[in-house]
């Protein structure tokens, strides 16, 4: 892979073409960087719109923990299965470990989401997350992952 591979920008349009999810629930905007299978940048645009504020302290809108880590395990996803030998494998999580939340999402921030891949043995894989809104913390974690075959998938 050459650095400029390392350094292309993936838009909405190159990520929905890749993760199995969609609206509502799809979490990452944008790739900002990306080293397919190792780590990658990304971000999601908070605004008040987003169905999750509509019900998630309704006075006070704050973005959901357990959503935070899913944006991370999307943009995970998203590195993961641009590998070519992941193309027909649908990522499923398999857990999360020393989480810790230090701040919150709100309205009106970008959400930058930090992964990088510690290991990958066959299916399984676990992974180093990183959620920042600035140059604030607000979340970091591992997760773990299982990649599944398509076809297997409700069997």
């Amino acid at each position: 892979m050459s650095h400029n591979d390392e350094d292309r920008q993936y838009g909405i349009n190159e990520i929905k073409a890749v993760l199995p999810q969609g609206y509502p629930f799809l979490l990452v905007d944008r790739v900002i960087s990306m080293k397919k299978s190792e780590i990658i940048d990304a971000y999601k645009n908070l605004s008040v719109n987003e169905p999750f504020f509509q019900g998630h302290f309704k006075d006070v809108p704050v973005m959901p923990g357990v959503l935070i880590v899913e944006a991370l395990a999307q943009a995970g996803a998203f590195c993961v299965l641009c590998d070519e030998k992941n193309r027909n494998k649908i990522p499923f999580l398999a857990g999360v470990e020393k989480f810790k939340f230090k701040g919150m999402a709100v309205p009106g921030d970008r959400l930058d989401l930090h992964v990088e891949m510690v290991s990958q043995k066959q299916d399984f894989g676990l992974a180093k997350t990183r959620a920042t809104v600035g140059e604030k913390i607000i979340a970091t974690g591992e997760i773990l992952f299982y990649l599944m075959d398509r076809k297997e998938v409700g069997k």
